[in-house]
């Protein structure tokens, strides 16, 4: 099995899921057991400090903005790129956390990149490796500027460049076609 850990999961222009449409996934964690990732590109449009402040009794000194992670219901999460506050450890100098006190002390450091969710993207044993043999996915390195910058044009950045990767690479050895652009 191939770990798809720390690698993006770009929705296909044919995936038609609505939970995924046109979405770009983190994929924290993928193992035998299933994959975990939080969804980069769909922000709620509310910051963390007006949405949360009374449920946990305190307001951070910095607005971080959530983002929907996914349909699986669950704590608050952060993907963030604090070491000491890692509860897994990604790629690329990312780390996630769910506890209260990390996300606290998150929201507190003024230098640390944070992204915030409301809720994960969960798959079962072998359900992402499936989806990805079928074309619902595609796969794709990632940066933290990715991560932690404008998501409103991600998947069309995403979509265009892993585009580019496959006709870099020429159609595949042994591809019996025409040229491409020749008919």
């Amino acid at each position: 099995m191939e770990d798809y850990s720390g690698k993006l999961l770009i929705a296909s222009p044919h995936l038609r899921d609505p939970n995924f449409l046109q979405s770009v996934v983190y994929l924290v964690r993928h193992s035998q057991e299933g994959a975990l990732g939080v969804v980069l590109n769909r922000p709620l449009g509310i910051p963390f400090d007006e949405q949360l402040a009374e449920v946990l009794s305190w307001t951070p000194q910095r607005p971080i903005e959530l983002g929907w992670g996914g349909p699986v219901e669950g704590a608050l999460l952060a993907l963030h790129d604090q070491k000491d506050l890692a509860e897994i450890p990604c790629d690329m100098g990312l780390y996630f956390a769910g506890s209260e006190t990390a996300i606290r002390e998150l929201a507190e450091r003024p230098m640390a990149q944070v992204r915030l969710f409301m809720g994960y993207s969960g798959w079962g044993a072998e359900q992402l490796e499936r989806e990805v043999q079928v074309g619902g996915w595609l796969l794709g390195d990632g940066n933290a500027e990715e991560v932690f910058g404008e998501t409103e044009s991600l998947w069309r950045r995403c979509v265009s460049r892993v585009g580019r990767d496959i006709l870099s690479t020429g159609l595949g050895e042994g591809w019996q076609g025409a040229e491409p652009g020749l008919n």
